[in-house]
């Protein structure tokens, strides 16, 4: 409901982060096209006002899903 505040990296900045995701993937090479697939999420503006007011998991899930990124990918 309210941002947490980070620092930027290199410069220290204090950003406003609504999102925080963690990458565990079990293969480092598929970090890459992970980062894609975020960065593509991060941009799509109408996908994260969903999130912004999504209250349920699965509703989560479905849309990460959408976007390409789930578990074991």
């Amino acid at each position: 409901s309210k941002p947490v505040e980070f620092k930027q990296m290199g410069d220290n900045a204090k950003v406003e982060a609504k999102f925080i995701f963690m990458l565990a993937l079990d293969n480092p090479h598929k970090q890459p096209q992970m980062l894609q697939r975020l960065m593509a999420l991060f941009q799509n503006e109408k996908a994260m006002k969903k999130l912004e007011t999504i209250k349920d998991e699965k509703d989560f899930i479905e849309i990460m899903k959408k976007k390409g990124i789930e578990e074991g990918q």
